[in-house]
């Protein structure tokens, strides 16, 4: 589950944010790239000494720069120049130098509180367009901020950016809502709204002037509520062990601003701070503010370690173990797993993003994902070699039959290199068998080299096993399973696992180009006949067009209106019941004339019960002095409307249906919902049928009417039957698009009814309907329900993988390493075979302390690279175990070490000291590790390393009877699959073993 609840939050931040993680944003065209970064690095040397002359400090050791000096596309950061101590300080700031309300400060009487500090909002405006660099007191920090792009929240983003943001997150229909009490959508709450919500409502800002918005905005995500904090605020935000800044609150205006370190920082280390657990975060930690809520307020996606809420008890952090490179969750709710409920909810998330559209023409990208295939030219081998991938296997081989072959290595090694010859026309390059002892029967290493890969063999005959190794760099027309399973039959064996590891190859093969063919996705077969089929389909689409044309000469011209009627009567029709008396209401505008619904309705339709609301003319602007008392004084009206023209006494004229005539308007949309959600018992009754219905088209003040009918799914009938559906017509460039909304409640049949009524419309109109969304409601309560019983582990039956474990027999340990270059342009060219055998003959010494004349090296240049193997095979001391074991190295001729390393004793330590022995022995510090690959080697289906067959005797390993028993084998004494389990006196508790008799 929880790889998969990482991928879930990873494809939000690939599908919605490509923003840099709370670095400073500069961006620059290629042209002005040079004077850009001369110009910036001036104006950080002039706010530096804007700060110091001041009276605030900025220690001598820091430094504002790009994160990568030599990529002029990186962000900015601050980094130590030199060592930092514990509890030094970085930044001071006096009080004169936060810039705050200024000149605003009690000036706004109407404002009380706010997410957006309005005050401070406005003398940002201030400094930024009246005053200027030039004029402001903050001269260089105004200077910086107008560097900085909008668009930088997503409340900023474009409408379609929004809009893509809210699909993603399913709170598409909450465009002015706010909702975090249920399960259908992902955090954060109010993601797009800061803009309309606190700007233009909560500050009576500019709803057009995207210069005001923008400084608003740069507040909320820079600065400290009403503070706004130069330098301080250009800190890139990193918790865990990232963090190493402190600071006093902000807000004692007793005392200057004062960061410090938390704890010593080294040189080349960046400075970072906390944007949700400081001294002056409120309750951002209690209320589990993490990623999703950083994106929302500052716009970026944050690094590792990450905090997450899900609500219901889904509070986690991830992180990323630098090791490894594995994502670990900690639980943080009582360090529980969410409940059944919770994990269903992010099971049916992860799936909606699985096939969440491509863009907005395609709602279900299947099709579209397959024509994109069919349209790549994959068969494309490009003129130069830029890439050389390889392949190795990992294969072990138990139950051997041919026990000839076993005991006599170099019949081994002849009929691999025979079958390899003749089956798939490898070509042998040389070979090299290093054996335990002359004595038959004993463990040797086969090493093959071919052009185009390697095979090594480990023998182990008294167990009838081989660990088997296959790196393919070339000849690529052959399968890797192929060649598997032409070993495997050759040394008869009827019993093994595999898997893969993508590794590196070699350059300059002859084969080169004939291999990028064979590499990576083929076309599928269809996608061979596509060019065939589009042939034979251009007479038949010449012919149709004809018709279409002709039958589109001959159709009545209609306008969006007369789309918009047939859709209403289509909908009455089909989905609302046939009774003429029922209630339908009519959101209209104030000029009863301009109702067109309920004209159609009354005078076409027959409905004899309509019952037109006219917008209170009086209410045009909900900012004005008076709107309060209007907007209440027509609430009244609306309210006495509804209460004359239906009875609540007999329930017969509860209100059917409820249409949005395309006439009305915001304000008196928000005040009918007002009155119908308060007075909701008075009109609607408990699985009622209620259709609310709306007409929407593109214009960007649209976007109420979606949320007044989510509004209405949500607040007014929530329980199931509950539907929620948008269709969208498209009639061509002249005439656009029209959405139909629609919420029902109370019709078990919706659905049927629904698509019945799309495909009418269809027929009637020529064009086909986009079924956008269709959303239920809340579960039905049911009193008596009883949940599925609750299993525990000893519920099951634990025999099988209890024996799968105890059969396990690791007889080595292996490890990948694939060394390669920080910088992407360093290349190891001239690294020579002598070179790389002294590498590896220090790495041997170093790290497991042998006598370097045990060692066999052997050479084999191939391609651009070459190949070294490396041999030891011998027994210890005492006779009683093997030591040593081998390594190979490839090298691709480029900038890529591939090194193979196993030894028949298992110790992490060794192999991280010889890939380390390695890079020293290079002298290359651009050199680093790039992927590590540790598995065990054994049979009996091995997964487990000897460590955790016991991890307390490592020496030898123990009899399978006597291992330590894992945490997972648990039974109750009445346990119907309790298994006869040997007790070991010395197992206990604290050991994690469960004793039986």
């Amino acid at each position: 589950m929880l790889p998969k609840l990482s991928l879930l939050f990873l494809w939000v931040v690939i599908v919605v944010f490509t923003t840099s993680s709370g670095g400073i944003a500069v961006m620059a065209s290629d042209e002005e790239e040079v004077e850009k970064e001369t110009d910036m690095d001036d104006l950080m040397t002039r706010l530096i000494s804007w700060l110091r002359d001041g009276g605030g400090k900025f220690h001598d050791s820091l430094q504002i720069r790009r994160e990568d000096p030599s990529d002029p596309t990186s962000r900015y950061g601050m980094f130590a120049t030199e060592d930092i101590a514990e509890d030094e300080i970085l930044i001071r700031l006096q009080r004169h130098q936060l810039l705050t309300e200024g000149k605003f400060k009690g000036e706004l009487e109407w404002f009380q509180d706010g997410t957006i500090w309005c005050p401070t909002a406005y003398n940002l405006i201030y400094q930024m367009r009246d005053l200027g660099p030039e004029k402001s007191k903050f001269g260089p920090y105004i200077e910086y901020l107008l560097t900085q792009e909008q668009g930088q929240l997503p409340s900023h983003w474009s409408s379609k950016g929004k809009r893509l943001l809210l699909e993603v997150l399913a709170q598409n229909n909450n465009y002015h809502h706010s909702h975090t009490n249920h399960l259908d959508d992902l955090r954060p709450s109010y993601p797009v709204e800061y803009v309309h919500e606190d700007w233009v409502v909560g500050c009576r800002g500019s709803a057009t002037d995207r210069f005001e918005q923008h400084a608003a905005l740069m507040l909320l995500q820079r600065g400290w509520d009403d503070i706004m904090i130069p330098v301080y605020d250009m800190m890139s935000h990193r918790n865990g062990e990232w963090l190493n800044t402190k600071s006093n609150s902000v807000h004692n205006v007793e005392e200057p601003v004062t960061v410090s370190a938390l704890k010593n920082i080294k040189k080349g280390d960046e400075i970072y701070t906390t944007y949700n657990h400081c001294k002056d975060c409120g309750n951002r930690v209690e209320s589990g503010y993490g990623t999703p809520e950083l994106l929302r307020d500052f716009g970026f996606v944050e690094n590792y370690p990450q905090r997450w809420n899900l609500g219901k008890n889904a509070k986690f952090d991830l992180d990323r173990n630098e090791e490894s490179g594995n994502l670990e969750v900690t639980w943080l709710a009582k360090k529980k797993r969410p409940s059944n409920q919770m994990i269903q909810w992010m099971q049916i998330q992860l799936e909606r993003l699985r096939y969440f559209p491509i863009d907005d023409d395609e709602r279900f990208p299947s099709q579209r994902i397959v024509d994109d295939i069919c349209r790549h030219d994959f068969d494309t081998v490009p003129s130069t070699q830029t890439a050389s991938p390889g392949i190795v296997v990992i294969l072990e081989a138990e139950d051997i039959q041919n026990e000839a072959l076993l005991s006599d290595p170099s019949a081994m090694v002849d009929a691999i290199v025979h079958v390899l010859e003749e089956k798939v026309s490898w070509k042998r390059v040389a070979s090299d068998i290093r054996t335990l002892s002359p004595e038959p029967k004993e463990e040797a290493i086969l090493t093959l080299i071919f052009e185009q890969g390697y095979v090594q063999v480990r023998t182990f005959p008294s167990a009838k096993y081989c660990a088997i190794d296959l790196h393919v760099w070339g000849g690529f027309q052959t399968t890797q399973d192929e060649i598997q399973d032409i070993v495997l039959k050759t040394i008869q064996s009827t019993s093994y696992q595999s898997y893969r590891i993508v590794a590196g190859g070699i350059f300059g093969l002859d084969s080169w180009k004939d291999d990028a063919a064979n590499l990576g996705p083929r076309l599928p077969e269809h996608c061979h006949n596509q060019q065939k089929q589009d042939e034979e389909k251009v007479d038949t689409e010449k012919t149709e067009s004809e018709a279409a044309k002709e039958k589109e000469n001959q159709k009545e011209v209609k306008t969006l209106d007369n789309y918009a009627n047939s859709m209403l009567q289509e909908t009455l029709e089909t989905i609302v019941d046939t009774n003429k008396d029922a209630v339908i209401t009519v959101l209209c505008g104030p000029v009863e004339e301009d109702c067109a619904y309920a004209t159609l309705l009354k005078d076409t339709l027959g409905y004899t019960n309509v019952v037109p609301l006219y917008a209170c003319p009086y209410v045009t602007n909900e900012y004005a002095k008076d709107a309060v008392q209007q907007m209440k004084d027509c609430e009244t009206e609306v309210y006495q409307t509804l209460r004359d023209a239906t009875s609540d006494e007999t329930g017969t004229d509860l209100i059917r249906a409820i249409v949005l005539d395309r006439s009305t308007t915001y304000i008196f949309g928000r005040i009918v919902y007002k009155v119908l959600s308060t007075y909701k018992a008075r009109w609607f009754r408990e699985a009622q049928e209620l259709l609310a219905f709306s007409i929407i088209d593109n214009s960007e003040d649209q976007d109420w009417r979606r949320n007044l009918m989510e509004r209405f799914r949500m607040d007014v009938i929530v329980f199931e039957p509950n539907f929620a559906t948008e269709t969208i017509f498209d009639f061509g460039s002249n005439n656009g698009k029209l959405e139909m909304g629609m919420t029902s409640s109370g019709d078990f049949r919706y659905t049927q009814k629904y698509l019945r009524a799309v495909a009418n419309l269809e027929s009637q109109f020529g064009v086909k309907g986009d079924v956008r969304d269709l959303r239920g409601g809340l579960y039905l309560y049911y009193e008596d329900w009883k949940p599925d019983p609750y299993y525990l582990p000893q519920d099951y039956d634990q025999t099988s993988p209890y024996e799968q474990y105890k059969s396990q027999v690791p007889m080595g340990f292996q490890t990948l390493f694939q060394l390669g270059p920080k910088n992407d342009k360093t290349k190891l060219a001239t690294l020579e075979t002598e070179q790389m055998i002294q590498y590896l003959r220090q790495a041997w010494i170093e790290s497991m302390n042998v006598e370097g004349e045990k060692l066999v090296f052997h050479s084999y240049p191939i391609g651009s690279g070459f190949v070294v193997s490396s041999t030891m095979i011998t027994k210890s001391l005492d006779s009683t175990t093997i030591i040593g074991g081998s390594c190979m190295v490839v090298f691709d001729g480029n900038k890529l070490l591939n090194v193979n390393l196993f030894t028949y004793d298992e110790n992490r330590d060794v192999h991280k000291d010889f890939a380390g022995a390695i890079l020293s022995g290079m002298k290359m510090k651009q050199l680093e590790v790039k992927l590590r690959d540790m598995q065990p080697r054994g049979y009996g289906k091995v997964l487990s390393f000897r460590s955790d067959l016991d991890p307390y005797t490592n020496k030898e390993l123990p009899t399978k009877d006597d291992r330590v028993l894992p945490h997972w084998v648990q039974f109750d004494n009445d346990s119907p699959f309790q298994t006869e389990i040997h007790t070991k006196s010395e197992c206990s508790r604290d050991r994690g073993c469960t004793l039986f008799e």
